[in-house]
């Protein structure tokens, strides 16, 4: 017995303390067990948000158009310019004949007229004249100049002109009458910026917004052949000696270029000839006869939505043009 527990007690210390001298000075390998690398979860990225769609543009005077197309089915739009008087329908003669030129919106024979298109839609595209549509109105600055204001409809696209140009006053002035209003800058269009040179106009079926990229007056001398070159009309002309030429390309290019030369304040933006363009004109205010060749042009195209009809996918200009 003795000498079993003098065994197990040997063992017990060669366990616990490695007391034998032949290992006394023994270097030891300690094995460690090999332990597994934390693995590293990266945090989650977070996702990029979709981008929203900007939404789908919807013009304001759909019941506006409804209202008058019920009363006259010949009601192809509306057109209303933010600071001043103009907010009306526009109208298309559909026996081709222009005539309210001399018709109110009612039908009714009026010497103030309507605002008009030269050409709707599909007689435009008929043409070959599609890509530059007409609205057009009296100037009436006679009945503006008695206070008549609601009848003016389009003399304050000479207000635009004026306060664009720096004028405090309207510039009509003839005979001994007179535009009596001082003229706004902070109300009227600020076409060096883009919501003052962006208008909302529907017609013929297309709602959008039109950007103004130029603008000008001609004076009561002025060849009779401008106004058929400016407004694409698509007819022969021999008594202003004008003869149409179809648009291509280089008519487009050639027709934008010349805009530009001859606008009276530079806007900063350059159209494309795949746009689809607007063109707004009325009397000037130095016109003083029936047949005086003075008229006031604003030139627009369509951004938003924008147009690929002809091949165009311009975008409102957002820049400020350079001084």
């Amino acid at each position: 017995m003795k000498k079993f527990i003098a065994l197990v007690m040997t063992a017990i210390c060669l366990l616990a303390v490695g007391c034998s001298k032949q290992e006394e000075n023994q270097v030891i390998d300690v094995i460690v067990p090999n332990t597994p690398e934390a693995v590293v979860t990266p945090a989650p990225t977070p996702e990029t948000p979709a981008e929203t769609p900007a939404p789908a543009y919807v013009s304001p005077y759909t019941e506006d158009i409804a209202a008058q197309k019920a009363k006259n089915d010949e009601t192809v739009g509306w057109i209303k310019i933010q600071g001043t008087n103009i907010n009306y329908p526009i109208m298309f003669d559909t026996t081709g004949k222009l005539g309210y030129y001399n018709m109110d919106s009612s039908k009714k024979k009026s010497e103030l007229g309507s605002v008009y298109m030269h050409f709707n839609v599909a007689s435009a595209d008929a043409a070959g004249v599609g890509q530059n549509l007409i609205v057009t109105a009296h100037n009436n600055r006679v009945a503006y100049s008695k206070g008549n204001y609601e009848n003016g409809f389009f003399h304050e696209l000479h207000h635009i002109q004026s306060v664009n140009e720096g004028k405090t006053n309207c510039g009509y002035d003839e005979k001994g009458r007179t535009c009596p209003v001082t003229l706004d800058s902070g109300t009227l269009p600020n076409l060096m910026t883009p919501e003052g040179r962006t208008w909302d106009i529907s017609v013929d079926g297309i709602d959008a917004q039109w950007e103004v990229w130029a603008f000008y007056e001609v004076k009561k001398n002025e060849p009779g052949s401008t106004l058929y070159y400016n407004t694409w009309w698509p007819y022969d002309n021999k008594d202003v000696k004008y003869t149409f030429k179809k648009p291509d390309t280089a008519f487009v290019q050639e027709w934008i270029n010349k805009q530009l030369e001859r606008s009276e304040v530079n806007l900063g933006i350059t159209p494309s000839t795949s746009d689809q363009f607007m063109t707004i004109y009325t009397c000037g205010d130095n016109h003083d006869s029936s047949d005086a060749q003075s008229r006031l042009y604003f030139f627009l195209r369509q951004v938003n939505p924008a147009s690929t009809k002809f091949g165009g996918t311009a975008a409102a200009t957002e820049t400020t043009p350079a001084a």
